[in-house]
């Protein structure tokens, strides 16, 4: 099993206890008790937040520059993270980069959005076959899949919205 880690950063301490760092522990219940085995799935999430400190004077010195983003900081902990923020966020080539990577996203959450909703109407209308819903989530233009939503609005059955497609 692959391990994971995700990393949570916060502005507040919304677990509310006084600290700038929490990992989560998996442990097992079953039969109406908890069994006291840490369980380790290869998940791993850190909660860090800019409220508090946390015991490592490094992870404190990167939130710090997180929350602030200082194109011009100094560090001897973190160099390529400043390096690549300046890139990002200074550089017209890293800016354009990065305004292609927000269309990119923003394109393919309106791919996602337009095919649940083609897919919830068909679902009104009976049960969507496994390859029909296959072929629609596979969809990335959104001209097709536009069609797509006026043909399950006004379809009256699942195969006459495939006829349609």
């Amino acid at each position: 099993m692959p391990v994971v880690t995700v990393l949570y950063i916060t502005k507040t301490d919304f677990i509310g206890g006084g600290k700038g760092f929490y990992q989560t522990v998996r442990k097992l219940q079953g039969s109406g008790r908890t069994v006291g085995v840490g369980v380790d799935n290869g998940i791993h999430e850190r909660f860090f937040n800019l409220r508090y400190p946390t015991s490592d004077e490094r992870i404190n010195e990167l939130l710090h520059y997180l929350k602030d983003s200082d194109p011009y900081y100094q560090t001897e902990y973190f160099p390529r993270i400043v390096e690549r923020v300046r890139f990002y966020k200074h550089q017209e080539k890293g800016v354009n980069e990065m305004c292609e990577i927000t269309d990119r996203i923003r394109q393919e959450g309106k791919i996602e959005g337009k095919i649940e909703v083609v897919l919830e109407l068909l679902e009104e209308v009976g049960k969507i076959p496994a390859r029909i819903v296959q072929r629609i989530s596979q969809e990335k233009d959104l001209a097709v899949i536009s069609r797509w939503i006026r043909c399950a609005a006004s379809a009256s059955s699942i195969a006459e919205f495939e006829a349609k497609m």
